[in-house]
Protein backbone atom coordinates (compact mmCIF):
# COMPACT_ATOMS: atom_id res chain seq x y z
CA UNK A 1 0.00 0.00 0.00
CA UNK A 2 3.14 2.36 0.23
CA UNK A 3 2.54 3.14 3.80
CA UNK A 4 4.98 3.30 6.49
CA UNK A 5 4.43 0.04 9.03
CA UNK A 6 5.58 0.45 12.76
CA UNK A 7 5.42 -2.05 14.81
CA UNK A 8 4.84 -2.07 18.56
CA UNK A 9 6.64 -5.71 19.72
CA UNK A 10 5.39 -5.67 23.32
CA UNK A 11 4.02 -9.18 24.50
CA UNK A 12 4.31 -10.21 20.87
CA UNK A 13 4.26 -14.29 21.45
CA UNK A 14 2.39 -16.85 23.13
CA UNK A 15 1.50 -16.86 26.67
CA UNK A 16 3.06 -18.83 28.51
CA UNK A 17 3.20 -21.05 25.66
CA UNK A 18 6.48 -19.84 23.81
CA UNK A 19 7.48 -18.58 27.57
CA UNK A 20 8.05 -22.04 28.34
CA UNK A 21 9.82 -23.13 24.61
CA UNK A 22 12.55 -20.13 24.75
CA UNK A 23 14.29 -19.86 27.94
CA UNK A 24 17.65 -17.87 26.96
CA UNK A 25 18.53 -15.02 25.06
CA UNK A 26 20.22 -16.80 22.46
CA UNK A 27 16.64 -19.12 21.89
CA UNK A 28 14.87 -15.91 22.50
CA UNK A 29 16.52 -14.21 19.84
CA UNK A 30 16.24 -17.16 17.21
CA UNK A 31 12.77 -16.95 17.71
CA UNK A 32 11.86 -13.46 17.50
CA UNK A 33 14.09 -13.50 14.75
CA UNK A 34 11.87 -16.00 12.78
CA UNK A 35 8.88 -14.07 13.87
CA UNK A 36 9.94 -10.93 12.67
CA UNK A 37 11.04 -11.91 9.72
CA UNK A 38 7.46 -11.84 8.15
CA UNK A 39 6.60 -8.32 9.64
CA UNK A 40 9.53 -6.17 8.09
CA UNK A 41 8.78 -3.13 9.26
CA UNK A 42 10.06 0.51 8.56
CA UNK A 43 10.17 0.83 12.52
CA UNK A 44 10.08 -1.43 15.36
CA UNK A 45 8.97 0.05 19.41
CA UNK A 46 10.24 -1.49 22.00
CA UNK A 47 8.93 -1.53 25.46
CA UNK A 48 12.25 -1.58 27.93
CA UNK A 49 15.51 -0.97 27.09
CA UNK A 50 16.44 -4.52 28.34
CA UNK A 51 14.12 -6.05 25.35
CA UNK A 52 15.78 -3.81 23.29
CA UNK A 53 19.38 -4.24 24.13
CA UNK A 54 18.72 -8.39 24.18
CA UNK A 55 17.01 -7.97 20.44
CA UNK A 56 17.47 -4.84 18.92
CA UNK A 57 20.31 -6.34 16.21
CA UNK A 58 17.10 -8.12 14.87
CA UNK A 59 15.42 -5.30 13.41
CA UNK A 60 16.05 -2.00 11.81
CA UNK A 61 14.95 1.58 13.25
CA UNK A 62 14.12 0.54 16.60
CA UNK A 63 13.02 2.86 19.60
CA UNK A 64 12.35 2.15 23.31
CA UNK A 65 8.71 3.72 24.16
CA UNK A 66 7.43 2.80 27.80
CA UNK A 67 4.45 2.22 28.79
CA UNK A 68 2.36 5.37 30.20
CA UNK A 69 0.25 4.65 33.62
CA UNK A 70 -3.42 4.69 33.62
CA UNK A 71 -4.81 7.96 32.58
CA UNK A 72 -7.02 9.92 35.54
CA UNK A 73 -5.10 7.65 38.25
CA UNK A 74 -5.90 8.54 41.78
CA UNK A 75 -2.92 9.30 44.14
CA UNK A 76 -2.08 7.48 46.91
CA UNK A 77 -2.97 8.70 50.25
CA UNK A 78 -0.11 6.98 52.08
CA UNK A 79 -2.25 6.34 55.02
CA UNK A 80 -0.98 5.92 58.79
CA UNK A 81 -0.87 1.58 58.31
CA UNK A 82 -0.72 -0.86 55.85
CA UNK A 83 -3.64 -2.61 55.92
CA UNK A 84 -4.19 -4.00 52.26
CA UNK A 85 -1.61 -4.67 49.87
CA UNK A 86 -1.95 -5.88 46.14
CA UNK A 87 -1.58 -7.10 42.83
CA UNK A 88 -2.70 -6.12 39.60
CA UNK A 89 -2.70 -8.38 36.44
CA UNK A 90 -3.74 -11.93 35.12
CA UNK A 91 -3.28 -15.21 37.34
CA UNK A 92 0.62 -14.85 36.78
CA UNK A 93 1.48 -15.03 40.85
CA UNK A 94 1.85 -18.96 40.74
CA UNK A 95 3.46 -20.30 43.93
CA UNK A 96 3.51 -16.21 44.86
CA UNK A 97 0.31 -15.93 45.36
CA UNK A 98 -0.10 -18.54 48.22
CA UNK A 99 3.47 -16.86 49.94
CA UNK A 100 2.37 -13.11 49.34
CA UNK A 101 -1.21 -14.21 50.74
CA UNK A 102 0.49 -16.02 53.85
CA UNK A 103 2.79 -13.27 54.69
CA UNK A 104 -0.08 -10.59 54.98
CA UNK A 105 -2.50 -12.61 56.81
CA UNK A 106 0.77 -13.13 59.31
CA UNK A 107 0.55 -9.86 59.58
CA UNK A 108 -3.14 -8.51 59.91
CA UNK A 109 -3.10 -7.36 56.21
CA UNK A 110 -5.37 -7.94 53.60
CA UNK A 111 -4.28 -8.99 50.34
CA UNK A 112 -6.24 -8.44 47.08
CA UNK A 113 -6.07 -8.99 43.29
CA UNK A 114 -7.40 -6.69 40.67
CA UNK A 115 -8.45 -4.13 42.95
CA UNK A 116 -10.66 -1.25 42.13
CA UNK A 117 -8.31 1.45 42.67
CA UNK A 118 -4.34 2.08 42.91
CA UNK A 119 -5.12 4.26 45.77
CA UNK A 120 -6.79 1.67 48.09
CA UNK A 121 -3.84 -0.39 47.97
CA UNK A 122 -0.89 0.48 50.54
CA UNK A 123 1.60 -1.43 48.90
CA UNK A 124 1.27 -3.04 45.20
CA UNK A 125 3.56 -6.22 44.25
CA UNK A 126 5.34 -7.38 41.38
CA UNK A 127 5.85 -10.31 40.36
CA UNK A 128 5.74 -13.42 38.50
CA UNK A 129 5.37 -17.69 39.26
CA UNK A 130 4.90 -20.99 37.55
CA UNK A 131 4.62 -20.95 34.27
CA UNK A 132 4.02 -17.54 33.90
CA UNK A 133 7.43 -16.64 35.58
CA UNK A 134 9.21 -17.05 32.31
CA UNK A 135 12.39 -15.90 31.17
CA UNK A 136 10.50 -13.98 28.30
CA UNK A 137 8.18 -13.12 30.72
CA UNK A 138 10.32 -11.81 33.35
CA UNK A 139 12.54 -9.76 30.84
CA UNK A 140 10.39 -8.60 28.08
CA UNK A 141 6.95 -7.37 29.17
CA UNK A 142 6.35 -4.03 29.59
CA UNK A 143 6.38 -1.54 32.66
CA UNK A 144 2.75 -0.75 33.17
CA UNK A 145 2.89 -2.11 36.51
CA UNK A 146 5.10 -0.31 38.23
CA UNK A 147 3.87 2.51 35.78
CA UNK A 148 0.03 2.43 37.72
CA UNK A 149 2.98 2.75 40.67
CA UNK A 150 4.76 5.65 40.06
CA UNK A 151 1.89 7.66 39.09
CA UNK A 152 -0.36 7.22 41.94
CA UNK A 153 2.49 6.89 44.15
CA UNK A 154 1.79 3.70 45.75
CA UNK A 155 4.78 1.67 47.53
CA UNK A 156 6.03 -1.24 45.00
CA UNK A 157 7.81 -4.37 45.85
CA UNK A 158 9.36 -6.07 43.22
CA UNK A 159 10.82 -9.10 42.28
CA UNK A 160 14.11 -8.62 41.42
CA UNK A 161 13.67 -10.77 38.18
CA UNK A 162 11.00 -8.20 36.61
CA UNK A 163 13.75 -6.36 34.31
CA UNK A 164 10.68 -4.04 33.05
CA UNK A 165 11.26 -2.51 36.90
CA UNK A 166 15.19 -2.06 37.36
CA UNK A 167 14.18 -0.33 33.42
CA UNK A 168 12.06 2.29 35.21
CA UNK A 169 12.75 2.32 38.79
CA UNK A 170 13.75 6.02 39.67
CA UNK A 171 15.49 4.58 42.81
CA UNK A 172 12.44 3.92 45.33
CA UNK A 173 11.35 0.21 44.22
CA UNK A 174 11.97 -1.84 47.01
CA UNK A 175 13.00 -5.83 45.25
CA UNK A 176 12.90 -8.65 46.81
CA UNK A 177 14.28 -11.87 45.59
CA UNK A 178 13.62 -15.91 45.79
CA UNK A 179 15.55 -16.42 49.01
CA UNK A 180 13.86 -17.38 52.25
CA UNK A 181 12.92 -14.52 54.17
CA UNK A 182 13.48 -11.59 51.58
CA UNK A 183 10.23 -10.49 50.65
CA UNK A 184 8.58 -10.54 53.76
CA UNK A 185 12.14 -8.60 55.24
CA UNK A 186 11.17 -5.83 52.72
CA UNK A 187 7.60 -5.94 53.17
CA UNK A 188 8.07 -5.16 57.09
CA UNK A 189 10.03 -2.42 55.93
CA UNK A 190 7.54 -0.65 54.72
CA UNK A 191 4.64 -2.35 57.13
CA UNK A 192 6.94 -0.45 60.11
CA UNK A 193 7.89 2.89 58.33
CA UNK A 194 5.34 5.33 56.86
CA UNK A 195 8.26 7.89 56.69
CA UNK A 196 9.99 5.34 54.28
CA UNK A 197 6.36 5.05 52.12
CA UNK A 198 6.25 8.90 51.78
CA UNK A 199 9.42 9.01 50.33
CA UNK A 200 8.96 6.51 48.21
CA UNK A 201 5.48 8.20 47.29
CA UNK A 202 7.43 11.91 46.80
CA UNK A 203 9.74 9.98 44.53
CA UNK A 204 7.34 7.95 42.28
CA UNK A 205 5.15 11.49 41.75
CA UNK A 206 8.58 13.42 40.94
CA UNK A 207 9.01 10.95 37.97
CA UNK A 208 5.26 10.36 36.90
CA UNK A 209 5.49 12.84 34.24
CA UNK A 210 8.06 11.08 32.35
CA UNK A 211 5.06 8.29 32.19
CA UNK A 212 2.35 10.51 31.48
CA UNK A 213 0.33 9.56 28.48
CA UNK A 214 0.98 13.00 26.88
CA UNK A 215 5.15 12.57 27.42
CA UNK A 216 4.61 8.84 26.20
CA UNK A 217 2.42 9.93 23.14
CA UNK A 218 4.73 12.62 22.02
CA UNK A 219 7.56 10.07 21.95
CA UNK A 220 5.28 7.70 19.17
CA UNK A 221 4.65 10.81 17.56
CA UNK A 222 8.37 11.71 16.86
CA UNK A 223 9.16 8.11 16.20
CA UNK A 224 6.22 8.12 13.40
CA UNK A 225 7.81 11.41 12.00
CA UNK A 226 11.39 9.62 11.94
CA UNK A 227 10.06 6.62 10.11
CA UNK A 228 8.16 8.90 7.36
CA UNK A 229 11.39 10.61 6.65
CA UNK A 230 13.60 7.52 6.54
CA UNK A 231 11.03 6.09 4.25
CA UNK A 232 10.77 9.88 1.80
CA UNK A 233 15.10 9.55 1.75
CA UNK A 234 14.72 6.04 0.74
CA UNK A 235 11.97 6.49 -1.93
CA UNK A 236 13.61 9.66 -3.48
CA UNK A 237 16.97 7.35 -3.74
CA UNK A 238 14.99 4.86 -5.23
CA UNK A 239 15.57 2.57 -2.89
Amino acid sequence: MGKALVFDIVDSWSQPDDGLKYTDVAKAREFFASAWKGIDADGYVFPTRRMEACLGGLVRDRVTIYHHYRTQIEQNPVRERVAVVGYEGGDYLGEWHARIDRACTERGIRFVVNPQRYSDLDVVIMARGGEHGSFLARHFKSNVKLANAIGSGTPALAHYDEMSAHDTDPGDVLFFTDQPGSFERQLDRLVASRALRQEIHRGFLAAAPNFHIANISNQFEAFFVHVLERQRVRRAAGC
